[in-house]
């Protein structure tokens, strides 16, 4: 039976219970007047009832978990044409190969032995091949079996079907992940997934996987490092959604029908994209709502141990782990930043974070939310202290782990693929690690957080998802041990996401902090394996997520299978179709001008502006502002709007609005965008040999040699002493809107110096206040280079004053930018408008050696970070050498502004020195925060939270 439907009776029983009125209800229930009286004793146990009821419904309307569901293998017939197989030589190769010849296919056997790169392999057999291919077969994942993270690498179980010999896996590579022949599992197939996009293959890409997923009880636990492939998949279907066929997984142990199996999935038609192939045929993984959770207060027992950094969550975690009776928090990670400085040798210290540090004699202690904490650093320091705990009477019995895996925005296509496989087998490592410190001590609950990228894919959260895929690998097999695990993937919370409203737009709420906790109470009474809390507006989402392709991941939800409201008459079925139809029956001249207004509305859209008057049509794209994840949404939203297949490196490649309406004119009507200008779509500096150089190891190696070749040819370039000698007039890039007094970010100069090195921080404060970046001249094409610093700080404080008006304004700036602004408001009080304020991100001293000593890492974070949108040309080459020379003795000048040093949370590489003595310091007069992320990162994935203690810090003090 269905459920009961509503009787419109009930609506006015409780409408007239929660207006309080007990003489109205007595009236309504057709009681006598006497009865108002015990009525309105029982009205508030009614309204009690009624709002624990909704806020279960609401809490249980947030729960999802996946299951597999049995379907009927593809039909129709192949394609015609070739069908690249790559994979080690051995029997699954060959099997498959042979399957796929079965099927009408012309296989492509791609053979990557231990010792060659499968990249180089695909490309010279891609080379050879005369028609491009139809189909493309990874079969790299596979060759890492199910037992590798556990055993070091070495398979387990016979080989069946071709599969691989036991023993014959590589070693786990140093981050945490085991090899394939082609390096980490991970790498592996973003190498192979980049390779086939920039050699322009089009065919469905089919990974194939073994022992990755668990479909039921019988399947042993995936192996976490190849459930990582599982995760990236997920993303690339929505950044790739031409390129990805999908995922397919084998038995740990495949049997003899499997490869037909696999090669009818490959060859046929169907939309399934996330398969298993078990003994009793094809299995597809499907969303599906999750059983009620339990309504009962968490109360943990005992010590608990919070492991891992969450800046936004942990403070509400803490405090509600002391409310539910926590005995000791035992934090594995830095403690919450301090909003004061340090207490003096006696009292006390409190912060907005529910921390209170007391002094006495020298000795302190430590409280959150008045439950005792021990902070520890470092797996040895974590075992002594469970130990120590044990030994006290108060084990641990609850353990955490929420550090967020961060990496989110860059696509597939912008990532270094053994720097994301090392970053994904990090966390997996820190996991494991922290699973065999706790192994000897009586844990009733291991709760592992990861995102819901990790569930259902999210454009820009590789590293994200993989991890999160990874992660409940872990968590299955801590539980096949007989140890418990539960895993919780979370939407984002209030507070985590820059633009909460593209998010709703997107059709996914932020969740409520609180409803957050409520949920998780209720997920840790239910028990249970895993389970996804989000806040889902299914009839926005489902339209969002399936714009490019189909998504039968979401057949097992009933509310995401309802049909979308059929479009008004004359409205054209989509707008796509309503847009080709609309430039079809306007004059050509016309055409560019529609396509303007778009570009120009979406991208408005993902930047955050009131309307499109603040996009300038001529106006490089990372000059407004976009960075490599707000690429990917301007690139995504037009996909929606055009329905025309656009690349991931869309804005690279056609770097203004001009060039790319004319762009989409040729992609939406065929043929060349004819009336684009011939410089627009290719324009001058849009690549060259200086730039190019640097990625080169050679240029690399000798990276003081080659700047100062650098720094030689930059002084050919055209120069400027005053303002009214640059060709092109300076100006500031506004990167947000709000009220409270605005944030000038003087921009860096690096290799990828601009505007939109603040983007990802100026999400962070919009709707609070203006952000606009000060780019440095010279980095664009035909753009002069300061001849001197006195020049150069001239034109940046026309710049400002000319920005800001009579106003109060605030200056900050990052790592080279931090030493611009400090300059820039010593100079500006020298001409009497001083700043209000100066924040000062992560700066060092020239000669610092903490930066000798992260030379490498430097350079990695220069070169790799948003490189696929920003081109390192001959113009940004040289303006960083002109740049070197005039900060080369840069040292900190005193400034009058109150000023705010931000360091970084994390170091950018190893330190052996004094725990913090890698961290940013400034000798005069200031206040310190910490920040999450390292050098690089506190600016770029984790910039909202920046965002944030910034804001809090200017806010404080009335800016």
């Amino acid at each position: 039976m269905g459920p009961r439907p509503a009787d419109p009776a009930d609506g006015e029983f409780w409408a007239t219970a929660e207006d309080g009125d007990p003489a109205a209800l007595a009236a309504l229930l057709g009681l006598d007047d006497d009865a108002a009286g015990p009525l309105g004793d029982l009205l508030p146990a009614l309204t009690g009832y009624r709002d624990r009821r909704r806020r279960t419904a609401t809490l249980d309307g947030l729960r999802y978990r996946t299951g597999w569901t049995p379907v009927d293998p593809p039909t129709g017939a192949a394609p015609t044409g070739p069908c690249l197989v790559v994979g080690p030589p051995g029997d699954l190769l060959d099997a498959v190969t042979d399957a796929v010849r079965a099927e009408g296919l012309d296989p492509v056997p791609v053979p990557a032995p231990p010792g060659v790169d499968p990249v180089a392999a695909l490309r010279d057999r891609l080379a050879a091949v005369p028609v491009p291919p139809v189909r493309v077969v990874s079969l790299l994942p596979a060759a890492t079996t199910a037992g590798s993270a556990a055993n070091g690498g070495t398979t387990t179980g016979p080989a069946a079907a071709g599969g691989t010999t036991a023993g014959t896996a590589a070693a786990p590579g140093a981050a945490g992940l085991p090899s394939t022949t082609g390096g980490h599992v991970l790498a592996g197939t973003v190498a192979l997934v980049r390779a086939l996009a920039d050699a322009g293959v089009t065919a469905p890409l089919w990974c194939v996987t073994r022992g990755a997923v668990a479909v039921d009880a019988d399947d042993p636990a995936p192996d976490p490092a190849v459930a990582t492939v599982w995760g990236l998949g997920r993303v690339l279907a929505l950044e790739h959604p031409r390129l990805w066929g999908g995922l397919l997984d084998l038995p740990a142990e495949p049997a003899g029908p499997d490869a037909a199996r696999l090669a009818r999935v490959v060859a046929g038609d169907g939309v399934e994209d996330q398969l298993a192939i078990r003994a009793g045929g094809l299995r597809a993984r499907r969303l599906e709502r999750a059983p009620a959770g339990v309504d009962r207060p968490w109360r943990p027992d005992g010590a608990v141990l919070v492991h891992g950094d969450a800046p936004v969550r942990r403070p509400y975690l803490l405090r509600r782990l002391a409310e539910a009776g926590a005995t000791h928090l035992l934090l594995a990670g830095p403690l919450l930043p301090a909003d004061t400085d340090r207490a003096g040798p006696n009292g006390v210290e409190r912060t907005t974070e529910g921390v209170e540090r007391t002094t006495v004699d020298g000795v302190e202690r430590i409280t959150v939310h008045g439950v005792e904490v021990t902070t520890v650093a470092g797996p040895d320091a974590l075992s002594a202290a469970l130990a120590r705990l044990a030994a006290a009477g108060t084990p641990v019995r609850t353990v955490l782990h929420v550090a967020d895996a961060g990496g989110a925005g860059e696509p597939v296509a912008a990532a270094d693929p053994d720097r994301l496989a090392d970053t994904v087998g990090a966390h997996l490592a820190a996991v494991t690690r922290l699973d065999a410190a706790c192994a000897d001590h009586p844990v009733d609950q291991f709760l592992i957080f990861v995102s819901t990228a990790a569930t259902w894919g999210s454009g820009g959260a590789a590293v994200t998802a993989a991890t999160g895929a990874g992660l409940a690998a872990l968590a299955a097999r801590r539980r096949s041990a007989g140890r418990p695990a539960t895993v919780l993937a979370w939407a984002p919370w209030h507070g985590e996401v820059a633009d909460p409203e593209q998010l709703r737009r997107r059709g996914v709420r932020p969740l409520d902090p609180g409803v957050a906790l409520d949920a998780l109470d209720r997920a840790v009474a239910a028990g249970g394996d895993e389970v996804a809390v989000a806040d889902v507006d299914w009839p926005a989402f489902v339209p969002a997520f399936t714009a490019v392709r189909p998504a039968p991941l979401l057949r097992g939800v009933p509310d995401a299978m309802t049909e979308p409201t059929a479009p008004a008459a004359g409205t054209g079925s989509d707008p796509a179709t309503a847009l080709r139809d609309r430039l079809a029956a306007v004059p050509a001249a016309d055409r560019r001008r529609i396509l303007l207004d778009l570009v120009r509305a979406q991208a408005a859209t993902v930047l955050g502006h009131a309307g499109p008057g603040a996009v300038e049509p001529d106006r490089d794209f990372l000059e407004l502002g976009f960075d490599s994840l707000t690429a990917l949404e301007l690139r995504d939203a037009l996909r929606q709007e055009t329905g025309a297949e656009l690349s991931a490196t869309l804005l690279f490649d056609h770097p203004t609005p001009v060039a790319l309406a004319g762009h989409l004119l040729g992609a939406i009507l065929g043929g060349p965008a004819a009336d684009a200008p011939a410089d627009a779509a290719s324009p001058e500096g849009a690549g060259g040999l200086l730039g190019g150089l640097f990625r080169q190891p050679k240029a690399r190696a000798d990276a003081a040699g080659y700047a100062e070749l650098l720094v030689k040819l930059a002084q050919f370039r055209p120069s400027f002493r005053t303002p009214e000698e640059l060709t092109r007039p300076a100006a500031v890039m506004r990167l947000a809107d709000g009220p409270a007094t605005p944030v000038v970010c003087c921009c860096t100069m690096s290799l990828l110096s601009g505007a939109h090195e603040y983007a990802r921080v100026a999400a962070g404060m919009r709707g609070r206040r203006d952000v606009w970046a000060l780019p440095n001249p010279g980095f664009g094409v035909g753009e002069e280079l300061p001849a001197d610093l006195d020049a150069l700080l001239r034109v940046h404080a026309d710049t400002v004053l000319r920005a800001v008006g009579s106003g109060d304004f605030v200056l900050a700036g990052h790592s080279g930018g931090a030493m611009v602004a400090n300059l820039l408001a010593a100079e500006l009080e020298r001409q009497g408008r001083a700043p209000a304020a100066v924040v000062l991100m992560d700066t060092y001293p020239a000669g610092s050696e903490v930066l000798g000593g992260w030379t490498s890492q430097l350079l990695d974070g220069m070169v790799e970070r948003d490189s696929a949108y920003t081109p390192m040309d001959d113009h940004r080459a040289t303006a960083w050498a002109g740049y070197l020379p005039l900060f080369l003795d840069w040292n900190p000048t005193p400034m009058a502004a109150p000023t705010l040093l931000v360091r970084a949370g994390e170091p950018l590489g190893e330190w052996t020195g004094e725990p913090d003595g890698w961290k940013s310091v400034w000798p005069y007069p200031h206040e310190t925060r910490d920040a999450a992320g390292d050098h690089f990162t506190m600016v770029g994935e984790r910039g909202p939270e920046l965002a944030a203690t910034v804001d809090a810090w200017l806010t404080e003090r009335g800016l």
